[in-house]
């Protein structure tokens, strides 16, 4: 079962709900419009719209409700980079980790430096949506707080936390072979629908996957050259 029913059932309901899927853009929209009764938000930018005009949001975190996650949003590399290159990871790790814990720290000057660039980026072709500048700069404050983990380094992941999420993956049924893909390849790969629909492929046995195996750390900068 996917996180949404599964946390209304941990709270005591059926956990059966009407899934829409509007266009990836205006689903926030539909939320504030009340054509929607929930939607994931990411509290750094609709959380901080919300605030500005003036919306009350009733927030449910997944932890909250017995429901186990990873990480997110994560970088991801092939392992043959790895492998091959393992020295550009690390100089590209270095060089992000830099920019973080920079805005952490200067999170005025980060959303300057966000504004300026993508005025830049845009002056040829305007966005579709200007960007409201008061509001790139609460979203830069709040999002500020969260550049930097609990072991003061931009980056680092836990070993537990991928484990229990595997954990509750396999424990809902959700830890199988195909992968969700726009352009599915048989027996491979399957499309959102299709994983809706029970195509998920085998089932992976929690013991096939280390979660040590998901993640790594040993190429992020050491701690004091962070900064």
């Amino acid at each position: 079962m996917a996180p949404p029913p599964q946390m209304i059932k941990n709270d005591g309901g059926a956990g059966k709900f009407i899934e829409s899927t509007p266009p990836m853009l205006g689903i926030w929209h539909t939320l504030l419009k009340g054509e929607a009764d929930a939607t994931w938000v990411f509290m750094g930018w609709e959380g901080v719209e919300a605030r500005r005009k003036g919306v009350e949001l009733n927030t449910f975190k997944l932890e909250d409700f017995g429901v186990a996650y990873g990480y997110s949003p994560v970088l991801v590399t092939h392992p043959d980079i790895i492998r091959d290159q393992p020295a550009l990871v690390s100089s590209f790790l270095a060089a992000t980790s830099k920019g973080y814990t920079w805005a952490a720290a200067n999170p005025a000057e980060a959303a300057e430096l966000f504004l300026s660039t993508v005025s830049e980026h845009h002056a040829a072709a305007p966005a579709p949506e200007p960007l409201d500048a008061e509001m790139v700069r609460e979203a830069q404050a709040y999002t500020s707080q969260h550049y930097i983990g609990p072991s003061g380094q931009w980056g680092m992941m836990a070993e537990a936390v991928w484990q229990d999420f595997l954990k509750w993956l396999s424990s809902q049924g959700l830890l199988t072979q195909k992968l969700q893909s726009r352009t599915p390849v048989e027996g491979v790969s399957t499309s959102l629908d299709g994983l809706r629909e029970g195509d998920v492929g085998r089932s992976i046995p929690l013991t096939d996957l280390a979660a040590s195996s998901l993640f790594s750390n040993a190429y992020l900068p050491a701690t004091e050259n962070c900064v």
